[in-house]
């Protein structure tokens, strides 16, 4: 067995080609693609890239959107039940926040939102209780 390179991809080739088994087939490539490979590989690529640039400042502004609309909603609805319900309940509807804004826009829409969530945490329902 000895690697044979082939412009950009290197080819598992045995000595000499008998029964291929399932492993064989997953180890060896075609030395040069098809026509439409190569078209499907230079046209597909850029252009998944472009969309996925495209949605990445969609996600990012939905992330910040996320992260303030989210902890400000959460402060309003945990401030009607505030002496029901324990501080570590609270805590954790804020980490939920800042999990989600984080999942849908990046690392400064988390960080955004564990900001807000502790300002909000610290001012409205750790003692002293600050009213408005």
């Amino acid at each position: 067995m000895y690697w044979e390179s082939a412009g950009r991809r290197s080819v598992l080739l045995r000595q000499p080609r008998r029964w291929h088994t399932d492993l064989d087939m997953a180890a060896t490539t075609p030395t040069e693609p098809t026509s439409r490979q190569a078209k499907q590989h230079l046209v597909g690529v850029p252009s998944l890239l472009v969309r996925l640039a495209a949605h990445r400042s969609y996600r990012r502004a939905a992330g910040y959107g996320v992260a303030t609309v989210g902890t400000l909603a959460l402060t309003l609805g945990l401030l009607a039940v505030r002496g029901a319900t324990t501080p570590l309940f609270k805590g954790f509807g804020f980490l939920v926040v800042v999990v989600v804004a984080a999942a849908v826009g990046g690392l400064g829409p988390g960080v955004l939102a564990s900001l807000l969530g502790f300002l909000a945490f610290n001012f409205f329902f750790l003692p002293p209780i600050t009213p408005l």
